[in-house]
């Protein structure tokens, strides 16, 4: 049983929106449930109190504002819950986007892509996170970094220094292995966009060939679908 979380609002076409995404996933033979929320607070308490819950909430749904990033990827935090997150498309390849990446919210739709059979293939089947980046607008990991600080400082400094003491490039290798072993993947990102170019020169190639393969943003300009 699927518990889908949402944010009631006035607009008439919600409702008409719910009825069509819930015609498909009967279709379908999905079990679900629908859980309507009046405020922020009420989902949160949602999110935290149903289990295989799916969050469904939009950027406009403040009254006079819109969501902050931050706001919509907090939900990941309460229970690490899918989001499904409707977003304006000046929002592709920004900042906003590459925060909800990092905050673990891989299943975002743009409002112009908005369908019901679009919501019912999110609510059951998350996207990977390839598809996401690639959705988002995000070609290089370093943009996601770059958003917040993932790692405190002096943690980074520690792990760099572990790696670099090793005697040679293959005791290197296995450090920086057993080191990342420990980590997320945005932390791994972190670590990475932190190494510095001795080390990369030494063993880059070995351990990140995923990094010479990420395109970086053209400066000034948005970035570019890989």
């Amino acid at each position: 049983m699927v518990h889908i979380v949402y944010l009631t609002a006035s607009d008439k076409s919600q409702g008409r929106l719910q009825e069509e995404v819930s015609s498909i996933l009967a279709a379908r033979d999905a079990q679900f449930a629908w859980i309507p929320c009046s405020s922020m607070q009420a989902m949160e308490y949602a999110v935290y109190r149903e289990t295989d819950a799916v969050a469904l909430i939009s950027e406009r749904c403040c009254p006079g504002g819109r969501l902050g990033a931050w706001d919509i990827a907090g939900l990941r935090d309460i229970r690490k819950v899918r989001v499904i997150a409707c977003v304006d498309r000046i929002r592709y390849g920004t900042s906003y986007m590459a925060v909800l990446y990092a905050g673990g919210v891989m299943d975002a739709l743009y409002e112009d892509d908005l369908e019901p059979r679009r919501i019912a293939d999110l609510i059951q089947n998350g996207r990977r996170r390839g598809e996401s980046r690639a959705y988002y607008g995000i070609t290089a990991m370093e943009d996601v970094v770059s958003v917040l600080q993932v790692m405190e400082q002096e943690v980074l400094e520690r792990y760099v220094h572990y790696i670099r003491s090793g005697v040679d490039k293959g005791e290197m290798v296995a450090r920086y292995q057993e080191v990342t072993n420990k980590l997320s993947c945005v932390e791994r990102c972190c670590l990475t966009a932190s190494m510095p170019e001795d080390i990369l020169e030494e063993i880059g190639e070995t351990i990140m060939p995923e990094k010479s393969k990420l395109p970086r943003a053209e400066k000034g300009g948005r970035l570019h679908i890989f």
